[in-house]
């Protein structure tokens, strides 16, 4: 056999032992395992984190629909103190007022705005939509009942306040990664306005 010979037999079974070879079959299966576990770790923590932070944002919202639904609704005029007739702006003294402390309980859990932010980024006022919503009050449609809102003046009518969020949510970046846009997280809760007591 000549030299040439050898060499031709030399890579032919290095050729086979490489093909039986199975000493880089882990970092090959790490290769194409890895991203894909990776990926499929931080998608959860990513929906964990969007689902908490659903969650106190609903807190918030119920918060501030408890507090519009039970907040004593008054008009000052010549120094007198009066019960509101309507729940309209205009009509309403309190409501500017009673609607911004609502907005600090939702997105702080306090009155005056100060707390810690429930949610990071939601804290700019004007993000809440407060509605508030009359039906006629005809005994047995939408019986009425004897408490505190239904004496003079709200005997005609049974308040509803709605309080309705809606936030894109602060994302861990997972949504941009994959080249998707953050969801938007959307609330709503309605209470029956009972007033104070």
């Amino acid at each position: 056999m000549t030299f040439f010979g050898k060499i031709g037999l030399g890579r032919r079974r290095i050729a086979g032992s490489l093909w039986r070879d199975c000493g880089g079959t882990a970092v090959v299966e790490g290769a194409v395992v890895v991203p894909v576990l990776m990926t499929l770790f931080v998608g959860v923590y990513e929906f964990s984190f969007f689902f908490y932070q659903q969650q106190l944002i609903s807190t918030g919202v119920r918060d501030a629909a408890r507090y519009l639904a039970r907040y004593n609704y008054t008009n000052t005029s010549n120094g007198a103190t009066t019960q509101c007739a309507t729940l309209t702006s205009g009509s309403c003294s309190s409501l500017a007022t009673a609607e911004g402390y609502a907005e600090c309980i939702a997105m702080y859990g306090d009155t005056g705005c100060t707390g810690s932010a429930r949610v990071q980024g939601w804290t700019s006022t004007g993000t809440l939509t407060i509605t508030f919503n009359q039906d006629a009050n005809t005994g047995a449609s939408t019986p009425c009942g004897t408490g505190y809102i239904c004496n003079s003046p709200y005997s005609s009518y049974v308040y509803t306040v709605q309080v309705s969020a809606s936030f894109v949510d602060p994302s861990l970046g997972l949504f941009g990664f994959l080249g998707l846009t953050a969801p938007t997280i959307a609330i709503s809760h309605t209470e029956r306005v009972v007033g104070p007591g």
